[in-house]
């Protein structure tokens, strides 16, 4: 990770008695990623051998692992990824049409769509806006967003 680079001085490593286990410590510089200075990671080993096939050992056995909490700041967790929410905002998202001809399905849905809702905005919304504002008017019909698949939204209802 590119984070690692920047904010890591160094890693130690403590190992248990008799080979029970160890810890690894991650000591970081101060960063905007998270607030804790080290971060560490116990390993629990096993050591025994096999009654049904003693010379049949390749080590310890790992038995288990204990991470630590990671305090994130706001916004940075690294570990998580963003999944994009519907919202009035996703609006102001740039579309193109690509120069080639060649857009999928999708693209060109996309592209209708939004138009389409640009179309709605200006001719039905923005045309009338003072009237809408006053109280004067009332609509009672529905605006479709979304061309076939899309979906239907009262628009100036009181």
């Amino acid at each position: 990770m590119r984070i690692l680079r920047f904010i890591l001085k160094e890693i130690l490593i403590n190992l248990l008695f008799i080979f029970k286990g160890f810890t690894l410590s991650f000591h970081f510089a101060k960063n905007p990623y998270f607030t804790d200075s080290v971060l560490q990671k116990h390993y629990q080993l096993q050591i025994g051998l096999s009654d049904k096939n003693p010379f049949d050992y390749d080590g310890p056995t790992v038995v288990k692992s204990k991470g630590c909490e990671i305090n994130w700041n706001a916004g940075k967790d690294v570990t998580t990824k963003t999944v994009k929410n519907e919202s009035f905002f996703n609006f102001f998202e740039n579309v193109e049409q690509a120069l080639d001809d060649d857009l999928k399905k999708e693209e060109e849905e996309k592209i209708r769509d939004d138009f389409e809702t640009g179309q709605i905005i200006r001719d039905q919304i923005v045309s009338r806006a003072a009237l809408i504002f006053t109280g004067k008017t009332v609509s009672r019909g529905k605006i479709r967003l979304g061309g076939a698949g899309g979906r239907t939204i009262r628009a100036f209802k009181r």
